[in-house]
């Protein structure tokens, strides 16, 4: 009896050894790199997605990109770590678009959040939309990712993106929108 019960205590043991390693590595993913590291540069196209879509409506503040014949919109989230380092990568020398009209969406649990969140991050020089719980995006283009960069032709969904760094995110979408012209 004694030896059955300790076979099941240590194979309750390794489940959970293995449990916690399994833990460690999707925390380890999830870790920027250390100050001085490059960050990840891939650019992985969002599936989900509803490339194509054309929203109904617009909120006022990114209505300029409805009409935009090239614009991004840029979907970040406040319980996003990468999120937070790429709105303070944000410039108004750099912006996003590469000339073209862009505009932030932040997505977030409440509207209280969501402006502190751009407050915080000084996202007020650029136009921005606080769309809680992310219904509009979801609604409009099937996004549920961030931080994630939708490619817009006169409103129309082109491609969405996530990515992790700013920077890659323009050397990739450079010219991107006009090669398909």
């Amino acid at each position: 009896m004694i030896q059955v019960v300790t076979a099941l205590a240590l194979l309750v043991l390794a489940g959970a050894v293995v449990l916690l390693f399994a833990m460690l590595g999707e925390l380890a993913s999830r870790v920027p790199p250390p100050d001085g590291g490059r960050p990840d540069q891939t650019l992985v196209p969002l599936d989900e997605a509803l490339v194509g879509n054309v929203p109904d409506t617009w909120p006022g503040s990114l209505a300029h990109l409805s009409s935009a014949s090239e614009g991004v919109l840029v979907v970040l989230s406040t319980v996003c770590q990468s999120c937070r380092r790429i709105a303070g990568q944000l410039t108004p020398e750099l912006g996003v678009g590469d000339g073209r009209p862009f505009a932030i969406l932040i997505s977030s649990p409440g509207r209280d959040r969501g402006e502190d969140f751009a407050q915080q991050h000084a996202l007020g020089r650029f136009p921005y939309f606080v769309d809680e719980n992310g219904d509009w995006v979801t609604r409009a283009f099937g996004v549920l990712s961030s931080p994630s960069a939708l490619l817009l032709r006169e409103g129309r969904l082109e491609a969405a993106l996530q990515f992790r760094d700013l920077t890659a995110l323009r050397a990739a979408t450079n010219g991107q929108m006009t090669r398909r012209s």
